[in-house]
């Protein structure tokens, strides 16, 4: 047999090559006229997420949710558990009208003044997401860690919620699109980063995340922002205070001020305060905790700048025995502060080594960490008195953060004047997600949001912060100076302690 015969001929083959483009090409065009289901969900957009990539592993898979799963549940009722519950689990079919109705139910139903239940930002964030469904919206994400501190990482989603809930009731929204938060649930352990490098690198990974709001501790932020830098997305902390955190790194940004601005308006208040005889303080601290090394060190060099003493700085790591300070510092005489410099995790053996009652002759000093409405209802008498830097106080007279309040109270069913709910952490929260859809209005992309931000170091400043004007210094930390709140007995109950702020309340 000749060679010719052995193949088919060239026009054969040139109407069959015809054939297999004209199939490829009309089963394109079919794809593309399909509706967009979950079944047949549309090509991945820089605007649209309804799946966060696959993590790396199944602990992490864990630790991400868009309303699939569900973090905070204790000291909740059993009924709207299991709503809650249920919600989750048509979230994760994708079911999404039936997640809305149920997401809905619950804040419908749960209205009590100062329930745990109306307070629930989880819901509200998933309630939003569920509306959005399979739809076209901006994505960003929220990294806390309910696991190890549910309290203040409550506080901060209730930030982030609020946000979102306003920016997805505005007519105009995003440009005409909603904005859907993923919240993130890391570990914060500083013997153990892991969670928060792995969570990094999932959402950094993720196209469609636009922007974040986190971490929560020093710690973790310091781990996490070197890994969004790598991705060149921006992340934006509510929270963390440690000096130089993030040297050099264009793509973190935080609404706190630092550690020295802390330590500045404390020293400061301790040299003006005439009622302290000695400019001589004792420090508390935890050694290897990169807050707490951060705020020591800030304090001591505030001090000594201003012709003070630092007596000694206690680990509170190395066995703390409160006769024993208390024997040393009375010793040589005229020690009259203790600056805080440590977590919340470590008051409850500070308080119980200060039980005598010679310790109450002291000035106490703290960063913002101490901050914490629980002192307040436990009648805690050792440290009353205390002054804390914080960046927030509902009472700051301004009309920004007066509305803010307002607003606020409304949404979480709080009693006017509580701060139990509503504290610095939820306006800084709310302040980060503000700047990030201040950001998506303009560019709704990663390069967007960062060059938003960067023209804020410049001349240009947010004037619509809950916190105040918004300007970021250089290396992205926050231009401005922390308030300072005292824990003093409650003129309508004296028997109750409330924080009073009594320096940077009086407005912007």
């Amino acid at each position: 047999m000749s060679r010719n015969n052995a193949q088919p001929p060239l026009i054969i083959k040139l109407l069959a090559f015809m054939a297999v483009v004209i199939v490829v090409f009309s089963g394109a065009y079919l794809i593309n006229l399909l509706p967009e289901t979950p079944e047949n969900p549309p090509s991945p957009s820089p605007t649209q997420t309804t799946n966060i990539s696959e993590p790396i592993s199944d602990e992490i898979k864990n630790r991400i949710s868009i309303g699939d799963k569900i973090f905070s549940q204790y000291n909740k009722v059993s009924d709207y558990i299991k709503i809650q519950n249920l919600a989750s689990v048509k979230m994760k079919e994708k079911q999404y009208n039936e997640a809305y109705d149920n997401f809905r139910k619950l804040r419908d139903e749960y209205k009590t003044t100062g329930s745990n239940e109306c307070a629930d930002p989880e819901t509200l964030t998933y309630k939003n997401n569920a509306l959005i469904g399979n739809n076209e919206a901006y994505t960003i994400a929220v990294v806390v860690s309910i696991e190890d501190s549910e309290d203040r990482a409550l506080e901060i989603l209730r930030g982030v919620a609020q946000a979102q809930e306003e920016i997805n009731n505005d007519p105009q929204k995003i440009n005409g699109k909603k904005l859907r938060v993923i919240i993130a649930n890391e570990k914060d352990n500083d013997n153990d980063l892991s969670s928060t490098q792995k969570i990094a690198e999932n959402l950094g990974s993720t196209e469609d995340i636009l922007g974040v709001v986190g971490h929560f501790s020093s710690g973790n932020t310091g781990v996490a922002a070197a890994i969004y830098r790598v991705h060149k997305l921006v992340s934006i902390s509510p929270t963390s205070t440690k000096v130089d955190i993030a040297k050099d790194n264009e793509y973190f940004f935080r609404i706190i001020p630092d550690n020295k601005a802390e330590a500045e308006a404390l020293a400061n208040y301790m040299f003006n305060n005439n009622k302290i005889a000695s400019k001589k303080a004792a420090i508390l601290f935890k050694q290897g905790n990169p807050f707490s090394d951060s705020l020591k060190s800030a304090f001591s060099n505030a001090v000594t700048n201003k012709g003070g003493i630092i007596f000694k700085s206690y680990d509170i790591n190395q066995n703390l025995v409160g006769s024993e300070v208390l024997k040393e510092v009375k010793n040589p005489g005229n020690v009259p502060v203790f600056m805080l410099a440590n977590t919340k995790q470590d008051l409850p053996d500070i308080i119980y080594n200060l039980q005598a009652e010679e310790f109450q002759s002291f000035y106490y000093l703290g960063g913002d960490t101490i901050y914490d409405p629980n002192l307040l209802k436990n009648k805690v008498k050792r440290l009353r008195n205390v002054v804390i830097a914080i960046p927030w106080h509902y009472t700051i007279n301004s009309g920004e953060s007066k509305k803010f309040v307002n607003d606020s109270y409304k949404l979480w069913c709080q009693p006017k004047d509580s701060e139990d709910k509503v504290t610095w952490r939820t306006a800084t929260a709310y302040d980060a997600t503000k700047l990030l859809i201040e950001a998506l209005k303009e560019n709704p992309t990663r390069k967007g949001v960062k060059q938003y931000l960067s023209r804020l170091k410049n001349s240009v400043s947010y004037d619509k912060g809950v916190t105040g004007r918004i300007k970021f210094k250089s290396n992205g930390d926050r231009a401005g100076e922390s308030k300072l709140v005292q824990m003093v007995p409650d003129q309508n109950s004296p028997e109750k302690y409330v924080f009073k702020c009594i320096q940077g309340c009086e407005g912007n």
